[in-house]
């Protein structure tokens, strides 16, 4: 077994042998992570992190300074009270008495799997490092997985295909003593707020967890014509020159349209726009037809391309605000579970099902307080599940940070108007642009066909029904 960057394997059954890996004992455990990252372990008398974390209310301290900053002899709750403030990818493993407590960063952004057969201590980055530590009994497969789910060892939630191993996903946290997998947010009713208020809380999050990637590391944004990366420019714009942008070009069939757009920001702002040839480096490094036998495989050969690019860097992006945007909506507000899995775009058959149904019964008593379940849908889901896993897996030497995976910031935005969230037309970021940049404001914003004619939907009030429609006749993709 061996062990890459941001990779981990903990467990109290076994002393763990791996390549490439420093070893470390706790409280009757054995941690091994990667060598190159000793500096992202942090290890007190009753906790061990392991990850990076941004705190952007002391925006100047250090990772290991932010965890130490926490008292950890609190109750729990008072612990997730403060980590919810946390930015960043990281798991967090807490003794409290006789009971272990595993946490991760708000959106899974640095993957956790454990063992829920018994209350053995045993979790790691991915699961084959489990079963390579622990034995081919945890490879085995549950009889019920579908072979579709099998083929690409998809995730639905917390559920994956092995038997012995689950997934640990955002808001919850796993009691390893009692074997239980525990929601601790939502933990109250909304509180709707003021939308002024709302708006400054979001700058000066953002703002502030930009000043601390700035202390640590210098960064690099891409610049499209879309929403998030303007955004993230906007509360960047006092430390602009301390950050180098760039687009891709020809990678999709707007990359022209992004291009144009990225180079009138930046010639605005008196910065320079880096265009990277991605077709030219593929055509380079591999003309043989047929590359991209899947998304993933495409992520590998994207994170190569990075790598000496972004060497030492922290590359931002605008992902997880997606979750604070509404982003499955307008649709019914009464959904099945077969409505669940077909929205994000899964199976309807009875292993599918059941797994959404759970789900959905176990979150019906938040809707109550005001939260939207298509919100948690994505975030619970979809984010976990496929962002956690492009970032965990596939971005192995390129070290990419959502400055939005703030608990604390997304909760901000649901206390919001649920009309200043709109996940095409958000005018809580219209009017963020508008206080931080308002001399960018008439550069246009996504000014492709298709959302053009979404915006003209909007405007005649057809577009819910178009959409609700569309879900009725299973045509959403």
């Amino acid at each position: 077994m061996r062990l890459y960057p941001k990779q981990y394997v903990i467990s109290s059954q076994h002393k763990i042998y791996a390549e490439n890996a420093q070893i470390y004992e706790w409280q009757g455990l054995s941690i091994a992570i990667c060598k190159d990252d000793i500096e992202k372990l942090v290890i007190g008398d009753n906790y061990v992190f392991f990850g990076e974390t941004f705190d952007f209310e002391n925006p100047k301290l250090l990772n290991d300074q932010v965890v130490r900053s926490i008292d950890f002899s609190l109750p729990l709750q008072s612990i997730i009270k403060q980590i919810n403030k946390w930015t960043g990818y990281f798991i967090l493993l807490i003794k409290l008495n006789d009971r272990f407590i595993l946490l991760n960063d708000a959106s899974s952004q640095l993957e956790c799997y454990f063992t829920h057969d018994s209350s053995e201590i045993n979790l790691a980055e991915q699961p084959h490092l489990l079963y390579k530590l622990l034995g081919e009994k945890y490879s085995i497969v549950s009889a019920d997985v579908p072979l579709n789910v099998l083929s690409n060892r998809r995730n639905i939630f917390y559920k994956t295909i092995y038997q012995r191993i689950s997934k640990l996903i955002p808001n919850h946290f796993y009691d390893f003593q009692n074997k239980q997998l525990i929601r601790f947010y939502p933990f109250q009713k909304i509180e709707k707020k003021d939308t002024s208020y709302c708006i400054s809380e979001i700058i000066r999050i953002l703002e502030n967890t930009m000043l601390s990637l700035i202390h640590r590391k210098p960064l690099v944004s891409a610049l499209t014509s879309g929403w998030d990366s303007r955004i993230l420019l906007a509360c960047n714009k006092k430390n602009i020159d301390k950050i180098d942008f760039f687009t891709i070009d020809k990678i999709h069939s707007y990359s022209d349209i992004d291009v144009k757009i990225a180079k009138e920001i930046l010639h605005r702002l008196g910065k320079r726009l880096n265009i990277f040839e991605f077709n030219k480096y593929l055509s380079n490094h591999f003309p043989q037809e047929a590359i991209f036998v899947s998304d993933y495989n495409s992520e590998i050969i994207t994170d190569n391309f990075y790598r000496p690019h972004f060497k030492d860097k922290y590359l931002i992006n605008g992902n997880i605000s997606e979750v604070g945007r509404f982003y499955y909506r307008p649709l019914p507000k009464k959904l099945s579970p077969k409505d669940l899995a077909y929205i994000v775009k899964c199976e309807q058959d009875k292993y599918h099902l059941d797994i959404f149904k759970t789900w959905q019964d176990d979150f019906a008593p938040f809707k109550k307080m005001g939260y939207d379940e298509l919100d948690f849908l994505y975030w619970e889901h979809r984010i976990s599940n496929w962002l956690g896993s492009l970032k965990t897996i596939y971005n192995i030497y390129t070290t990419v940070i959502s400055p939005f995976n703030n608990r604390y910031l997304l909760d901000t935005l649901f206390s919001m108007e649920k009309k200043y969230r709109d996940s095409r037309f958000p005018k809580y970021y219209k009017i963020i642009l508008q206080k931080l940049v308002p001399e960018l404001n008439d550069i246009p914003v996504n000014p492709m066909e298709s959302i053009q004619k979404i915006k003209i939907s909007k405007a005649l009030r057809v577009y819910p029904i178009t959409k609700a429609l569309r879900l009725k006749f299973r045509k959403l993709h």
